[in-house]
């Protein structure tokens, strides 16, 4: 696999997913897992926030995607975006309060274990 073709992927790697596909989870529980890892892992590619234990917030965001893609603020899908971001924030959040953690700090081993444990 190329650089180019691996970075279509997204933020998760081959073994990232092959980890994840591993679990005992359901396929349910799998897919949210997935979605959250690759949601972590895009707040970890963006700028940190004024605090860098915290995910960045709207304005880096906004910035980052029109940086990254080009996105306006405006665009129906940035909004749809930065909002299930938003969503997946909180839950990592939770996650990180639980493990008494950073949620930057949070790795996908952490997130399996809490999904495990759930």
């Amino acid at each position: 696999m190329s650089d180019e073709e691996r970075n279509t992927l997204g933020p998760l790697n081959e073994k990232d997913i092959e980890l994840i596909d591993s679990t005992n989870l359901s396929l349910l529980e799998k897919h949210h897992l997935r979605l959250l890892a690759h949601c972590l892992e895009t707040f970890k590619s963006m700028p940190k926030s004024l605090s860098d234990d915290t995910f960045p917030n709207h304005a880096i965001l906004l910035d980052w995607l029109k940086g990254r893609y080009g996105f306006a603020p405006e665009d129906p899908f940035v909004c749809a975006l930065t909002e299930q971001l938003d969503v997946a924030a909180i839950q990592l959040e939770k996650i990180a309060v639980q493990k008494q953690i950073a949620p930057l700090e949070l790795t996908l081993d952490d997130l399996i274990r809490f999904f495990q444990i759930t």
